[in-house]
């Protein structure tokens, strides 16, 4: 058997001409990273009673981002779907449509669907007549404006998350946006745990506001002791578009990454029905939640509207 972080084979099952279905999905992440997790099960859930053979590939790329494994991994997908044969790809997130999709499949034989892409896929010469999907866009300007009308005095923001590629890239399509909406920003890309600390530590001492986007990449990184320690040091209205940094945020407006899963799953099955994906236009996720953290919100004294407060989920980690 190969690495354990390559194959997990699932016989779910649809004829496609006669035999069965196979699809292949990229993860581009890890088992366990929230996000991609949700992406996953929302696959699952639309191919479980479905008779297709599923097979999934872990990229593990948030964990390992070093240039030379990232290659290996994708000639290792590349030659695995070169054996298998697939009828759809399934891509999640930009380092799979980075290091696999574009150089090895834009231009077919297979068609390829994709989710989890940050704002645009136009840098990988993204839709093409072999790929197409949905695009992850975050409620950032949504999140932001909300707080602005409890902090209108708000002028700087430090924007808190791991130092990886969908982080940077993330930098490229926000900073016009923070500078629309009036705030000088400064950021904090860490990459160890101890990092996050410091950074956490002095943006609420010298910001107004403080965006923490994701810890995936962040080395070293411990769930308990990072909520004790957000608990104590938290001063600043704290956000993210992330459910699962909500233990160490006030507020959040996320996205709903379950959606894409279902997504890209239900327009697979489409395509084995024969569907054509020419027909299947470039989207957006559309659904987003709402969280607060009621610990937090009542430290920092942040009293959201009766309003408000009904829309968000109620969260108070103990």
């Amino acid at each position: 058997m190969k690495t354990a972080t390559l194959l997990l084979l699932a016989t779910l099952v649809l004829t496609c001409g006669g035999k069965t279905a196979k699809i292949f999905y990229i993860n581009s992440y890890h088992v366990g990273y929230g996000s991609s997790d949700e992406i996953m099960a929302g696959i699952d859930e639309i191919l479980a009673d479905e008779v297709v053979e599923l097979e999934k590939f872990i990229m593990d790329s948030k964990r390992n981002p070093d240039e030379e494994y990232l290659q290996r991994k994708a000639s290792e997908a590349v030659e695995r779907i070169e054996t298998l044969q697939p009828d759809v790809i399934l891509a999640s997130d930009d380092n799979a449509v980075k290091y696999i999709i574009a150089p090895y499949f834009k231009d077919g034989p297979v068609p390829v669907l994709f989710c989890g892409v940050n704002w645009s896929c136009e840098p990988y010469g993204l839709p093409s007549e072999y790929v197409t999907g949905m695009l992850e866009v975050l409620p950032v300007e949504e999140i932001i404006s909300t707080l602005q009308e409890y902090y209108p005095r708000a002028r700087t923001m430090t924007v808190i998350s791991e130092n990886s590629h969908s982080e940077r890239k993330n930098r490229e399509f926000l900073d016009p946006l923070y500078r629309r909406l009036g705030l000088q920003v400064s950021y904090a890309l860490v990459n160890t745990f101890d990092e996050w600390k410091t950074a956490f530590v002095r943006a609420n001492e010298e910001s107004d506001l403080v965006f923490f986007i994701t810890n995936g990449a962040i080395k070293d990184w411990d769930d308990n002791i990072a909520k004790v320690f957000a608990e104590k040091k938290t001063r600043k209205p704290v956000f993210t578009v992330e459910d699962f940094i909500m233990p160490y945020a006030v507020i959040g407006f996320t996205k709903v990454a379950r959606e894409q899963g279902q997504w890209v799953a239900r327009k697979a099955l489409d395509l084995v029905n024969g569907c054509d994906i020419a027909d299947i236009e470039l989207t957006q996720n559309r659904r987003t939640a709402r969280y607060i953290n009621l610990k937090l919100a009542r430290k920092i004294g942040f009293h959201p509207s009766v309003e408000l407060l009904n829309e968000c989920v109620k969260v108070d980690y103990q």
